[in-house]
């Protein structure tokens, strides 16, 4: 866990990250998150976040 300056504490999960695309619900399992203890939000590295949203595009699966 780890802190930032306002006190909250972020935990590292595996999540499902969620995307809309083209009026079709993607989900991707067993992804690497921080997840804020106090709100629950979830805060992705840009990479993959980015790499799985062109992948749900393209229509196919993400390269690992």
């Amino acid at each position: 866990m780890t802190k930032n300056s306002n006190e909250e504490t972020f935990v590292s999960q595996r999540v499902i990250y969620t995307a809309h695309v083209e009026g079709r619900i993607i989900l991707v399992e067993n992804v690497p998150a921080r997840v804020s203890s106090r709100t629950g939000e979830r805060f992705f590295h840009r990479k993959p976040s980015s790499s799985f949203r062109a992948s749900c595009r393209k229509r196919r699966s993400p390269s690992a």
